[in-house]
Parts: C-alpha cells; structure tokens; sequence
C-alpha cells in the first residue's frame, strides 16, 4: 500500500511540476512586452519576476547576477529608487558573482555612487551601511570598472561616424569620476587619469560645463601633477571656445603662466592664446601677415 502511495505523490508531483512554467518564460514575456510599451506596472511585476526566479532556483548563478542586475538597472533608472537597486546588486556580488563577468554590475553600481556622490535624488536614502558596502565592492572590483569603461570607449568611438553617442558619453563620466572619487589618494595618476580623460570627452560631448569642473577639479586636488599645465591651458580653451566667456579664459590662460611656468610649450600656448583672444581667424592671419 505505502509503494502505491509513493508512486501516486511522485505522479501528482510530476503533473504539478510539468504545468509550472520556469520563471525565466514569464521574464522573457514581460521583457518583451516592456521593450515594445513601458508600463510602470509591468515594470514592478518585471522586477519580483526576477526576485521570484532568484528564490526559486538560488543555484543558477549566472542567470542569477542577470536578473538582479536587471531588477538594480529598473529600480535605479525607472523608479530612482537607488537603495533597493544597490541592494539587488549587494546580493548579486555576494552570491552569485564567482568567477562570472562583472562589467554590467559594477557599472550600474558606479552609476548609483555617482549619484550618491552628488546627492541625486536615486542616491538619497542611501544608508551609511549602503554607502560603506558600495564603496567595498567597487575598491574590490576596479578591474570591473575599467572593462566597463573600455567598452564605453569602444562604443563611443564606433559612434563617431554615425553620431555620437551621448549617452554613452555621459555613463563613462559618471563611471570616470566614481572610479576617481573610491580612489581618492591612492593612486593619484589614475585619478588624474581618469578625470583628465572624462574632461576631455565632456567638451567632446557639448557638456562644457561639466569638462570645466572637471578640470577645476583636477587642479584642485593634484595642481602638481605631471600635466596640469595642460589642464589649467584646456580650462581656458574651454571658456574661450565652448563658454565664450573671453574674461574667465584670459584668467585661466594667466594662471597657466603664473602656476606652471616651467611647462613651456604650455605657457607659449597660453600667451599666444591670449594674444589672439577675441579675434577671428581672418584677424589672427592678419595679425600673422598671411594673406
């Protein structure tokens, strides 16, 4: 009697488990309807969708980091909820993230501390246990960073010829300066690295007022690096050309002289550039004897 039970609750079991559908096909359906119509609803049922999945089956890793990554990038982008996206990223690293490729994870949550570093409105409930173990996991994962921002260079640059891509732009500036602010003093020519490559893609991007904080930035904190000079020259060519503040750029071009005289082809720069500021291209032939 007990054999015929057994086989009776291993029947029922099967019948059962043939008519519940795997987790990743309601995913892959609300994917596809969200992609074609954003709904916030879809949006939240897509989200414990993935948590749901994360349950259920704890051991498929890979899948795993994906939808809690995803789950982090919706809660951060769709509802600016910054903490529940750093937590799904939290829980991600933690038990899902062995030997896996972490570049999407650690550039969201690069993304999330640039938001908490200028107290956005995604980073604003932030915890300090929320911060201390975002900064933990991005210190332990700068080579995730620096993936993520080689594959942003490479889109960028593709994107040249077609149009740029500005998007693209803005996420490796928002990675640039987090990876430079978890650095801090530890590394000062990465940071400068970093900020001098994100303010140099600013004014790429038409962003000059970013390129110019950036900048000012950079010569606040390592006014004595190697190439500051060039910095503080790029400060005023910014305000010249982008800003057309004529007044600010011939202060910038000063300071060139004044703080790093011993860069010459710098200070030669700046001179000439002071020399000919205000003037059109015709002028400044002129003013060169060509006809």
């Amino acid at each position: 009697m007990k054999n015929y039970i057994s086989l009776f609750a291993l029947l029922f079991c099967f019948s059962a488990c043939k008519n519940t559908p795997d987790p990743a096909v309601k995913i892959l359906n609300l994917e596809q309807k969200l992609a074609a119509k954003y709904d916030p609803a879809d949006a939240k049922e897509l989200v414990n969708a993935y948590r749901d999945a994360v349950k259920t089956y704890p051991d498929r890793h890979a899948e795993n980091l994906q939808f809690l990554t995803k789950a982090a990038d919706i809660q951060f982008f769709k509802f600016t909820d910054g903490v529940s996206a750093a937590r799904f990223l939290d829980d991600a690293i933690a038990h899902h993230s062995d030997g896996k490729n972490l570049t999407e994870v650690i550039k969201l949550y690069a993304q999330i501390w640039n938001a908490n570093l200028y107290k956005s409105a995604p980073a604003s409930h932030l915890d300090p246990d929320d911060i201390d173990k975002m900064k933990t996991n991005l210190m332990r994962n700068t080579i995730w960073m620096d993936s993520a921002l080689m594959r942003l260079d490479k889109k960028i640059t593709a994107s040249f010829s077609t149009g740029l891509d500005k998007t693209a732009c803005r996420e490796f500036i928002d990675i640039s300066e987090s990876y430079a602010d978890i650095l801090g003093k530890a590394d000062p020519e990465k940071y400068f690295d970093l900020l001098n490559r994100a303010g140099s893609l600013a004014k790429t991007c038409e962003n000059p007022q970013k390129a110019v904080a950036l900048y000012q930035r950079l010569l606040e904190n390592q006014p004595a690096a190697p190439k500051a000079g060039q910095v503080a020259f790029m400060l005023g060519y910014v305000y010249e050309n982008d800003l057309k503040d004529l007044e600010k750029a011939k202060t910038a071009y000063e300071n060139v002289s004044k703080n790093y005289p011993n860069d010459k082809d710098m200070v030669f720069s700046a001179k000439m550039a002071i020399k000919n500021l205000g003037k059109t291209p015709e002028e400044i032939l002129k003013a060169a004897g060509v006809k």
